[in-house]
C-alpha cells in the first residue's frame, strides 16, 4: 500500500517542495555570508591602515568661523560681494 503525499497529489516534482526550496535558500545565504565576512575583514584592514598610517580624520581641528561685524556686513554689501 502507497501513501501520496502533498506534493505527489499535485503532481510536483520533489525537488520543488517547499523543503528543498528552503535548503536552497539557506545555502545560498550561508555563501553570501562567507563572502560579506570577507568583505568586512578587508574593510577592517584598510580601516586599520588608515588609522596607523595618520590619513585619518580623527584630531583635525576645523578652524573658528569669524564671526562678521556690522560694519564688514555693510562694506561688502556696498561692494556687492554679497552672495543672495
Amino acid at each position: 500500500m502507497e501513501v501520496k503525499t502533498d506534493t505527489q497529489k499535485l503532481n510536483v516534482p520533489e525537488e520543488l517542495t517547499m523543503v528543498e526550496e528552503a535548503r536552497k535558500v539557506v545555502a545560498e545565504l550561508k555563501e553570501q555570508n562567507k563572502i560579506k565576512l570577507e568583505l568586512l575583514e578587508r574593510e577592517e584592514k584598510v580601516k586599520a591602515k588608515e588609522l596607523l598610517g595618520g590619513r585619518s580624520e580623527a584630531g583635525i581641528i576645523q578652524p573658528e568661523a569669524k564671526e562678521e561685524t556690522s560694519r564688514e556686513y555693510a562694506e561688502k554689501v556696498l561692494a556687492g560681494d554679497l552672495d543672495v
